[in-house]
């Protein structure tokens, strides 16, 4: 099983979601990614298409001149998204999938269609929903959307089979899975 630990170099600012676990850091990737075998996709400054992982571990080549442009992964065996952007700094997002089921949030499928993806027809995506106070609803409790998480090509999702799948617009919360 792979660690969620990270001991990543040249950290410069940090910050948790209610299930992510965000930092900037410099032009190092190294140690910053949980071990994993990863589905999903990096995509190198240099190239003019994404290289597909199938089962594999997060390994970053960079030749002269290249970096990750973006990598978006699921290791469905612990759960766990990471998410990559290089936009002067790396942002690197992890989220721990299983800690959505402990605090409650619900999710709703999205599928998109990839850009540049060669033989994959879609990308699939969980957006979280949380439920809050909304001082314009007079206190009242709503239904608010969140982050939206890399769950990769095929419609298997990373979550136990009793999960919460939530559309909000369609099907409203029943009361038992409240928090």
């Amino acid at each position: 099983m792979g660690s969620s630990k990270v001991n990543c170099t040249g950290v410069m600012k940090k910050y948790e979601s209610m299930i992510g676990k965000a930092l900037w850091t410099d032009d190092n990737l190294s140690g910053c990614i949980p071990e994993g075998r990863y589905d999903g996709y990096v995509w190198m400054s240099d190239k003019e298409y994404p290289k597909v992982l199938s089962g594999e571990p997060f390994v970053v080549a960079n030749g002269a001149g290249s970096f990750v442009l973006e990598a978006l992964l699921i290791d469905r065996e612990n759960a766990r998204s990471v998410h990559v952007r290089h936009v002067n700094r790396y942002l690197v997002v992890v989220y721990e999938l299983k800690e959505a089921k402990k605090k409650g949030i619900r999710y709703e499928m999205l599928d998109f269609v990839p850009h540049r993806i060669t033989g994959k027809r879609e990308v699939h995506f969980l957006r979280t929903w949380t439920e809050e106070e909304d001082p314009m609803c007079d206190g009242m409790k709503v239904w608010m959307p969140g982050e939206i998480i890399f769950i990769g090509f095929d419609r298997i999702h990373p979550m136990p089979e009793d999960f919460f799948l939530f559309d909000p617009w369609t099907k409203p919360p029943d009361n038992k899975h409240s928090s």
